[in-house]
């Protein structure tokens, strides 16, 4: 993760990165010309589904479409579709992957602060 300018970028590919601003705490995602603002669950759900489509059977699903894209989603507006290669799903699933908690601090412990019982069985 990278902070910078009031955001937090959590996860970057060539065409998308997904950031969370630190003034309206959002998890926005940019991928290609997308741009979504999510709150967490909202973000998780979206994570979820996206990472459950089968690209695969969608491209065989629909390789009469006209469209070069074949992986069709769609939103909750009657007149638009997301439309994905199989390609730019998989990116896009790799952008969803990152884990938007950082982790933990680990602490370093030196041999001689671990007790060991050995036994001689």
């Amino acid at each position: 993760m990278i902070e910078g300018r009031g955001e937090l970028i959590i996860n970057q590919t060539i065409n998308g990165r997904i950031y969370k601003c630190s003034e309206c705490n959002k998890i926005h995602v940019d991928y290609k010309n997308l741009n979504f603002s999510f709150n967490q669950k909202e973000y998780n759900n979206f994570q979820t589904y996206i990472q459950n489509l089968d690209g695969k059977y969608w491209v065989k699903k629909n390789e009469d479409h006209s469209g070069e894209r074949k992986i069709l989603i769609p939103i909750n507006h009657p007149n638009l579709i997301m439309s994905f290669s199989l390609e730019e799903l998989y990116e896009l699933k790799e952008l969803l992957v990152a884990n938007l908690f950082p982790p933990q601090k680990l602490r370093l412990i030196k041999p001689r602060t671990v007790e060991l019982h050995i036994s001689k069985n």
